[in-house]
């Protein structure tokens, strides 16, 4: 037997067809009882969430191209022993500028990084403060037209154009914090930044303008929101043609081509195999090592059309890292993310939805700066992070 809360239940769905359909059968109903409602509520889910548009297509593993490879090897090393070129997040973010210089953002600190491109470090951009040039948690940074940096302030409610030299070309509020990650398209930004509001719960991507301004949010065929399932709401993102980008569940091997002028997805790819579960909730007891889990950390698209997915895997000597809970902790921690997670890339050929190359690294990448171009955070021997960018290179005949 299968039960439900209602008082738990949440779900939201555009222009609240749920609600209107829910108020139409119970006018037409007699039993006004709290499991007739219950009932008829997930009945009108399934008629009202269903996609409008795009369809599931299956990336498969079957024949592959036999002589094609992909090789991962180091590249360049970034990061300074202290001094405002020390990277001071466990996973900063990365963006390649016209010169080939890299703009590291360590999420909600107030300044970003640039180095060089030969990995030297080149200057602070920004200050922290709540004045016209200052900010005080940058969440998101993006690269657009001209080097100019685009940035979304979690503390001020802020997004911000800069130019190159640093000055603050213009600032208009948001009514929202940006929360992971965000894709520029030719129009719009589009971040991963659930907001649990009534209405906007349930859908974890927001479109904004060029001015900032909220146009309408997508992200979920359902709606439906569960915080005992762990990245429910969180999402890998990349930009592809035009308006359009891609969506990567973290969760699941799920990648969505959303349109993002309309909001409909276009399209979704699904995979399904044995070292790649979808996320459930997990609550151990204190004192259990926290388990490993796959999760889908990035997704880029490439000028040949081919998709590369990247999926961190449990390392096979993933206990060796694990520090046990201690009471009250419910996550657990990890000692060393290289020796806990494993990395898998996989690359497909859209028009056939094959597999073309697959490769496994023994660190933990999470970021595709460009298709060849990956990132993972190595400690030195003092313990001080170092970014590693490693070159991916795909052969084919």
């Amino acid at each position: 037997m299968i039960v439900m809360r209602t008082d738990t239940l949440r779900f939201r769905t555009a222009g609240g067809a749920v609600e209107r359909c829910v108020a139409d059968q119970r006018g037409r109903s007699r039993r006004r009882d709290g499991n007739t409602l219950l009932c008829v509520a997930l009945l009108c889910l399934l008629i009202t969430t269903a996609p409008a548009s795009g369809q599931d297509v299956r990336l498969t593993g079957r024949n592959p191209c036999r002589n094609c490879s992909l090789t991962i090897e180091k590249w360049l090393v970034i990061g300074d022993t202290g001094g405002p070129g020390e990277l001071s997040h466990p996973e900063p973010r990365v963006e390649r500028m016209r010169d080939g210089a890299f703009l590291v953002t360590s999420p909600y600190r107030p300044t970003l990084q640039v180095f060089t491109a030969g990995a030297r470090f080149g200057r602070v951009v920004g200050k922290e403060g709540s004045g016209p040039d200052e900010s005080r948690q940058v969440a998101i940074a993006l690269v657009g037209p001209g080097d100019t940096v685009h940035t979304f302030d979690d503390a001020l409610r802020r997004y911000r154009v800069v130019d190159p030299s640093g000055k603050t070309v213009r600032s208009h509020p948001i009514q929202f914090g940006p929360r992971f990650e965000g894709v520029m398209t030719q129009n719009f930004f589009v971040l991963n930044a659930p907001v649990y509001t009534a209405d906007l719960i349930g859908l974890p991507l927001q479109v904004l303008d060029r001015r900032g301004r909220l146009v309408r949010s997508t992200g979920s065929s359902t709606g439906l929101f569960r915080p005992d399932v762990r990245n429910i709401d969180q999402r890998a993102l990349a930009r592809a043609r035009g308006d359009t980008i891609w969506s990567a569940h973290r969760g699941e091997y799920r990648v969505d081509l959303i349109d993002a002028a309309s909001g409909k997805s276009v399209r979704s790819y699904v995979r399904d195999v044995e070292w790649f579960r979808p996320s459930q909730t997990g609550q151990r007891s204190a004192g259990a090592a926290p388990e490993p889990y796959a999760i889908l950390t990035d997704v880029r698209e490439d000028a040949n059309g081919y998709l590369w997915v990247m999926v961190g895997v449990p390392d096979p000597a993933w206990r060796a890292v694990s520090q046990e809970r201690s009471p009250g902790d419910t996550h657990g921690s990890v000692g060393d993310d290289n020796a806990f997670r494993d990395t898998v890339i996989e690359v497909f050929d859209l028009r056939s939805a094959r597999l073309i190359a697959m490769a496994r690294s023994p660190r933990f990448l999470y970021q595709f700066v460009e298709p060849d171009l990956a990132v993972s955070i190595v400690p030195d021997a003092e313990g001080f992070r170092r970014m590693e960018l490693v070159r991916l290179q795909l052969k084919q005949p």
